[in-house]
């Protein structure tokens, strides 16, 4: 057991760095309830519109869903994928999956987001891209990270990503 131990963990040495790809603004449409399932209560978002802006790339967010799914224990799961378009054209699309888990109290705010304070919850994401397009191959092996984080957009609900890839 001490050896396992020994080869899973870090040293002093041993550290992550990432760098900001990009910060993501959508806005998605109320959800369709799809009730509870064998999995969990599930239920599924498109976006209605988007953008994405920082040091790696900038272009709109031109469509995508959210096969969200709630556990018994409340925390919900996103499983996400969207088409992107860069503002030089090229297609790539963005795939996420991650966790959203807040007391019932904190969740009820979320209508409400200037009220929210980020440390009253936990809303991460594993994001993968995949792409065509020369300029953008990098991303396809790339393992990336991001928090969410609930604004309002437009008058209505929307949600804001920073996304970044680690070295």
């Amino acid at each position: 057991m001490a050896a396992a131990q020994g080869v899973l963990s870090m040293t002093e040495s041993t550290s992550l760095a990432a760098e900001l790809i990009a910060r993501f603004v959508m806005e998605p449409t109320p959800l369709l309830q799809f009730g509870k399932t064998p999995r969990g209560k599930r239920g599924i978002g498109f976006v209605k519109s988007g953008t994405f802006e920082g040091p790696m790339m900038r272009g709109e967010v031109l469509g995508g869903a959210d096969h969200l799914l709630v556990l018994a224990d409340g925390a919900a799961i996103p499983d996400v994928r969207l088409a992107l378009r860069t503002d030089d054209g090229a297609l790539i699309q963005m795939e996420y999956k991650g966790v959203l888990r807040a007391s019932r109290q904190v969740m009820a705010k979320f209508a409400d987001p200037e009220t929210l304070d980020p440390s009253e919850y936990y809303f991460r994401v594993a994001v993968f891209f995949e792409t065509a397009d020369e300029r953008y191959a990098a991303l396809n092996q790339a393992v990336c990270v991001g928090y969410g984080i609930p604004i309002r957009l437009n008058g209505n609900a929307g949600v804001r990503y920073d996304v970044y890839k680690i070295l």
